[in-house]
């Protein structure tokens, strides 16, 4: 409820567990470079909270990244 449409924060793609730690105060890395599940020549589709779907490379969201975690999983 705190995503608004047009943040173009993630709300769901290929991942191996249901949620991804994208916590600055929980820096523990829940393993992103092994649980990422790219499907499609290296690219994962991406569900974002307004509902648009796209094709990435995982790597650009990596949750543990500080820049990556504001732009694309803090609410």
């Amino acid at each position: 409820s705190r995503l608004t449409p047009g943040q173009g924060k993630v709300l769901l793609l290929d991942y191996g567990q249901d949620i991804v730690n994208a916590s600055p105060e929980d820096p523990i890395d829940d393993g992103w470079d092994v649980l990422k599940a790219p499907r499609h020549l290296g690219q994962a589709n991406v569900l974002f909270a307004d509902g648009s779907v796209k094709l990435m490379d995982p790597d650009i969201l990596d949750p543990d990244l500080a820049a990556e975690r504001e732009t694309y999983w803090a609410p």
